[in-house]
């Protein structure tokens, strides 16, 4: 079993601050991940006090993750609970549910009610010319209930992504 937590305070000074926004923010989230042979079982969890849109300061690095769900709204709170299932040493499957509760500006006005499902698989190459070369392929499906918002009251989402990294090491 590992847990992890993490904690982050910011406040804007000077020119970043926005008379109309909050000054300052504080971040926490943590993770248990249970490790077996044939892969993981993981929960996270989140909490972002103030969205700080528009300032320089990025507040979506908690846990819990998704392609498509805002993590990084006022009041918000992300859960997720997952799984990694190892297929062979080399290709591993993801499943990772996602819950987000919070409000889409600090006027606190329009409700944000999020649920996803984020499904992936990775690839690394263990031997060979290619060593060291992973593949990683994600598609994420969200819903959020916004009643209220200029984007409109119920916003449904299809993300995908694909990373290819090289790690290699100058000797």
């Amino acid at each position: 079993m590992k847990g992890e937590l993490l904690g982050f305070y910011a406040q804007l000074e000077g020119l970043s601050r926005n008379t109309s926004q909050p000054n300052e923010t504080a971040l926490v989230s943590g993770q248990l991940t249970w490790n077996a042979p044939w892969g993981s079982v993981f929960g996270s969890g989140g909490y972002l006090r103030h969205a700080m849109n528009g300032a320089v300061v990025d507040t979506d690095i908690g846990y819990p993750f998704s392609l498509s769900l805002d993590r990084n709204r006022e009041g918000m709170q992300s859960w997720q609970l997952g799984v990694n299932y190892r297929l062979t040493p080399q290709f591993t499957l993801i499943f990772a549910p996602i819950v987000t509760r919070g409000y889409e500006s600090s006027k606190r006005d329009v409700r944000i009610e999020g649920a996803g499902i984020l499904g992936g698989m990775n690839y690394r190459v263990r031997e060979g010319p290619l060593q060291g070369m992973n593949f990683f392929l994600a598609a994420d499906k969200g819903r959020e209930k916004r009643d209220g918002s200029t984007l409109g009251d119920r916003l449904n989402y299809w993300d995908v992504k694909m990373s290819i990294q090289y790690d290699f090491m100058l000797k």
